[in-house]
């Protein structure tokens, strides 16, 4: 995925800050971009950055060696690579991308395929 100032220069603003405060009472913080568009367009992804340790951000520590292989999106290609910014046409590095027609004009992402110690999980 690219850098935020990347994602910042190519969308022409900044992006924003975003905390919870977690039940123990560390203030998780981030910055995210591209929320809005999400709400407009659902085949477009937002992009999010972390401002702690990876210790402390959700799924650190839960014990399997779980990541994501595959998504399957419904939406138009080349403009999900043109918001992602990938001119190759490879949205994501190390993530599959597999692009799914839709009868019922639904875009968004449709299924994530995870990679755990049992296999394959695809989740929809």
């Amino acid at each position: 995925m690219p850098e935020m100032a990347t994602v910042e220069s190519r969308l022409g603003r900044e992006a924003v800050d975003g905390h919870r405060r977690r039940p123990d009472g560390y203030d998780l913080r981030w910055k995210q971009i591209g929320v809005n568009e999400l709400l407009e367009d659902p085949q477009l992804p937002y992009f999010i950055h972390w401002e702690c340790e990876p210790e402390q951000r959700p799924g650190f520590g839960n014990g399997t060696d779980l990541r994501i292989t595959k998504l399957e999106i419904a939406g138009d290609a080349s403009v999900i690579n043109g918001w992602l910014g990938a001119l190759n046409g490879d949205p994501l590095d190390d993530v599959e991308v597999e692009w799914v027609d839709t009868t019922d004009d639904a875009a968004g992402l449709v299924a994530a395929h995870f990679a755990t110690p049992n296999g394959i999980v695809r989740v929809d």
